[in-house]
């Protein structure tokens, strides 16, 4: 089981959005794999996948969703699912 989420980047956005990631990821407390979609949309897609044992930690972890505030501009959009997608490793 694993929490994903879809984000969608502003055009021209993609570097500094994985910089920030960067930046971020050593302050995770769990697993986070961020993946970057190589085909469909007209904008920039990212995924964040959480493994997590079942969906009672995906609930529980509800306050630690939200992505870094250093990402803010650089996103159109996302949506949380509990879905596995296919997509490319970024990073």
């Amino acid at each position: 089981m694993a929490e994903y989420t879809t984000v969608e980047l502003n055009y021209g956005a993609g570097k500094a959005f994985e910089s920030a990631l960067a930046t971020e990821q050593s302050q995770l407390q769990g697993e986070t794999l961020w993946y970057r979609l190589v085909e469909g949309g007209n904008a920039p897609r990212c995924v964040r996948l959480r493994p997590r044992t079942s969906l009672a930690s995906i609930l529980d972890e509800r306050g630690d969703q939200a992505l870094p505030d250093n990402v803010n501009g650089l996103v159109l959009e996302n949506d949380g699912r509990d879905l596995e997608p296919a997509a490319k490793h970024v990073g």
